[in-house]
């Protein structure tokens, strides 16, 4: 198991293997992303809202369970860790400890302690959390049973409205396609895979394929020259059969894959 660099993350995000809703890229950091608190909010103790002004605030020795902004699905090859941050710690807030299973879809629901005798106060929509992706060295063969967000879980650690068991219960939430299509209609995702879109073929492939093609050109001319009964005529016969559906096709395809 390794741990994702930011190229790492940012190519699995192209790939699919790692889908984020809403993806904002200046959130991807060296080795981790960094996860927004949303306005749904709670004080374990009172199970009641803890969000006042666009403010999460957790009371003095209690336990604020919030939930991301974003939804996260991840591929059987990628799990994850998630990490206090800095910002979050420094007010008193305790460390978290906790996992992300291949395959889990939803929000995520992060508890966070206040160890202080003040306030913590977090703003929503400001990063709180971090996540760091790894690479499994073997695809995971353990299915993923918990429901979307661990909504279950959720109902019964604190008081839910109706609008908030819709927000989580959206259908989209549950279907790792549907948040791809999202993913993919994000402005961010957009310009990433515009960067990362190469229109050309490398010279390498160039090269290799021009010099097959001259062979698959010459040996055509040579077999116009030489007497059908020659070694040579069989080898030029054979070297322009196996070599377009060897050589040429693949070209065909490498330059429609490279430009469309």
């Amino acid at each position: 198991m390794s741990v994702l660099s930011n190229v790492d993350v940012e190519k699995e995000i192209l790939a699919g293997n790692i889908r984020i809703f809403p993806f904002d890229h200046s959130n991807i950091k060296s080795s981790s992303y960094n996860l927004t608190a949303s306005k749904y909010a709670w004080s374990l103790k009172t199970k009641e809202k803890i969000v006042k002004d666009k403010k999460i605030i957790i009371p003095p020795h209690d336990t604020g369970i919030i939930a991301t902004k974003e939804v996260i699905w991840v591929s059987k090859k990628i799990c994850g860790t998630y990490h206090s941050k800095v910002s979050v710690v420094s007010k008193g807030g305790g460390h978290i400890g906790t996992t992300l299973d291949s395959e889990w879809i939803g929000h995520s629901i992060i508890a966070i302690h206040n160890h202080t005798k003040d306030d913590i106060v977090i703003d929503i929509n400001d990063t709180f959390i971090s996540i760091m992706f790894h690479y499994l060295h073997k695809p995971t063969t353990v299915e993923q049973h918990n429901s979307a967000s661990q909504y279950s879980l959720l109902s019964n650690l604190v008081n839910l409205t109706d609008d908030d068991e819709k927000y989580f219960d959206e259908s989209w939430k549950n279907q790792s396609k549907e948040v791809l299509k999202k993913v993919k209609s994000e402005k961010d995702f957009i310009a990433l895979s515009a960067k990362n879109k190469n229109p050309y073929i490398s010279t390498g492939k160039v090269v290799f394929y021009t010099i097959f093609g001259l062979i698959i050109l010459s040996s055509l001319y040579f077999q116009t020259q030489l007497n059908k009964e020659s070694f040579l005529y069989t080898v030029a016969t054979w070297t322009t059969g196996v070599g377009f559906s060897g050589v040429l096709v693949p070209i065909i395809h490498s330059i429609y894959t490279n430009l469309k």
